[in-house]
């Protein structure tokens, strides 16, 4: 079983290590009870106290920066069970910092197999600025775009062929999800931000989507931001959030994924905006740069 598909019975677990604190207590009392309702995770974030906070905050490594926030790997033993990965976003006290961290908190309401799921939350108020923590779990082989530029570099590339075929399907499927209106529920989520960084890997190459920092309902009003120009659809900034937009993102994404070129691409033309015999031609030229480099004549 992969870790991400023990989501749904780590909270069964004992303290660890015989520990206590407030979610090792919250998940012994659970434990007590029957097995039907036995489960601490019902489908909403966990809120962490202060010691629970702490306690992870010990075993915390710097992994990357991401697009809002930093993004930190927990090493060692932990509550959960499972590796995981935090996502310590820093704001100041204006409004429209707080409501984009805030924003993160829409991925609690939605629960499929391809989006990385949001296990806790925490929030603490400083003098000067405010933190949020948002807990997910560790997915080894790093976002899609950072494995695809290190499989270019390999003498045996890892991402096969099979590999990026199934990266590409899952990632359609979390969209269509995103897009299919839940009556009396929720409008169609625009996810406005998929990108190659914003796919994480799990060790069998299966692929979550990540980061709903601008995500919003259709129906927003707030929903005209955008994410980055090589993404971008050409509408951007001239109407209102549609699925337009992330497929057209997705199909940025397609393109990197058969090609392994950068969304950023080559001689100041983005990898959207190029042809098809200039894609060919700079995949000519990466092929040749990786064979000279392994020191083919």
């Amino acid at each position: 079983m992969s870790t991400l598909g023990k989501i749904d019975i780590v909270f069964r677990i004992q303290p660890f290590r015989n520990e206590s604190t407030t979610l090792t207590k919250k998940i012994k009392r659970k434990t007590e009870l029957s097995p039907r309702i036995s489960c601490i995770y019902d489908g909403r974030p966990i809120i962490l106290e202060d010691d629970d906070r702490k306690r992870l905050d010990e075993n915390c490594i710097f992994f990357k920066k991401g697009g809002f926030g930093e993004i930190f790997e927990v090493k060692g033993n932990n509550v959960f069970n499972i590796p995981l990965a935090i996502k310590k976003i820093k704001t100041n006290k204006d409004r429209s910092m707080r409501n984009l961290a805030s924003n993160e908190m829409v991925v609690s309401r939605i629960r499929h197999q391809f989006i990385l799921p949001l296990l806790a939350t925490c929030y603490q108020e400083k003098e000067a600025y405010c933190e949020y923590w948002f807990i997910s779990p560790f997915c080894e082989n790093g976002d899609l775009l950072g494995a695809l530029q290190l499989d270019i570099s390999r003498e045996e590339p890892k991402l096969e062929v099979k590999h990026r075929i199934k990266i590409l399907f899952q990632i359609e499927k979390a969209l269509e999800y995103l897009h299919t209106p839940v009556k009396g529920v929720r409008d169609a989520i625009i996810h406005k931000d998929v990108t190659s960084s914003n796919i994480l890997l799990d060790g069998k190459f299966n692929a979550r989507l990540i980061d709903f920092g601008i995500s919003r309902e259709k129906n927003d009003v707030t929903n005209c931001r955008s994410g980055r120009d090589t993404y971008s659809h050409d509408d951007v900034g001239k109407s209102a959030a549609c699925e337009d937009w992330d497929y057209f993102s997705f199909g940025v994404v397609v393109r990197e994924v058969l090609t392994s070129l950068k969304p950023e691409g080559i001689q100041h033309t983005y990898l959207k905006n190029m042809t098809q015999g200039k894609i060919m031609a700079n995949i000519k030229l990466l092929g040749a740069q990786k064979h000279n480099k392994e020191g083919h004549p």
